[in-house]
């Protein structure tokens, strides 16, 4: 599992993302992020339920995405489930 952002300085993270699905498509990637824009999000995942992804959920990629501020116990909790749904 990955943890990133999806702003970044030399290449952002769904760009990143799009690298390593070639590599291993299994892989699960955690997005952090401010803002979300569901126009771009809608360029890279199948995002048909936009309440999905307030929830953390981009589309069936097995993927995930939290907002900033990032709480630690929440993330912990949710790398947790994560790693132990593989």
């Amino acid at each position: 599992m990955l943890i990133f952002d999806i702003a970044m300085p030399v290449m952002d993270g769904f760009r990143l993302y799009q690298l390593i699905k070639q590599i291993d498509n299994k892989a699960k990637v955690l997005f952090v992020t401010a803002c979300l824009n569901y126009d771009v999000l809608r360029r890279y995942f199948p995002i048909k339920d936009e309440n999905k992804v307030i929830n953390g959920i981009l589309g069936d990629s097995g993927s995930r995405i939290m907002r900033k501020p990032v709480h630690i116990d929440e993330m912990l909790q949710r790398v947790k489930s994560e790693l132990l749904s593989f």
